[in-house]
């Protein structure tokens, strides 16, 4: 999922940002929500460096890094290091800062499975309203069910092979069929 993402955001946004998107005069922000805090620093002091390597302003930072906080569910310990924070908790705070970066694309990958349920809801909800306001998200999942409730086109790969294209439940049908024959090539 990870090397997906990676391989999409610097090899074909660069890309599209060149040739189509630039060309009409529209600036891109897209976020990658793999959150590269630094472990000394308290988690409210990632938030604006993360905020700034984002291309967010020193006060664009402040009118939303409550927002981020509260998102992130990390109470008091916003203000401890993020080497003390465990994998869930850096997490949400990863994610906290995308969603409020307010990006055009937005690369996640497995968020879903980070946090408690309430966590996971509020994800999702917050996913959703991305997809409603016509925002592109590039989700990466094993997750069948949040597949179907995230989105409305799905690829199949396998070992970097488009092996199909179409709506999220043929696609998983197509999964469940070929995922003992990984040589097999399907087509729409």
């Amino acid at each position: 999922e990870e090397q997906f993402l990676s391989c999409f955001s610097f090899r074909v946004l660069p890309v599209v940002m060149q040739e189509g998107l630039q060309q009409r005069g529209l600036l891109l922000k897209v976020v990658f929500p793999i959150f590269r805090g630094h472990p000394d620093l308290t988690g409210r002091e990632n938030i604006v460096i993360n905020g700034l390597m984002l291309g967010l302003t020193r006060k664009q930072i402040r009118e939303r890094e409550q927002k981020i906080i509260e998102f992130a569910e990390l109470g008091e310990f916003i203000d401890s290091p993020v080497k003390q924070y465990s994998s869930g908790m850096f997490t949400r705070l990863g994610f906290s800062i995308a969603v409020e970066v307010n990006p055009d694309i937005l690369l996640i990958d497995e968020i879903l499975s980070v946090g408690d349920q309430q966590f996971q809801e509020k994800s999702i909800k917050r996913i959703e309203d991305f997809r409603d306001r016509g925002k592109t998200i590039v989700f990466v999942s094993h997750s069948a069910a949040s597949i179907q409730q995230l989105c409305t086109r799905a690829l199949l790969l396998h070992d970097g092979v488009l092996m199909y294209d179409g709506a999220p439940d043929q696609t998983i049908a197509k999964y469940n069929e070929v995922q003992h024959q990984p040589s097999r090539i399907l087509h729409a």
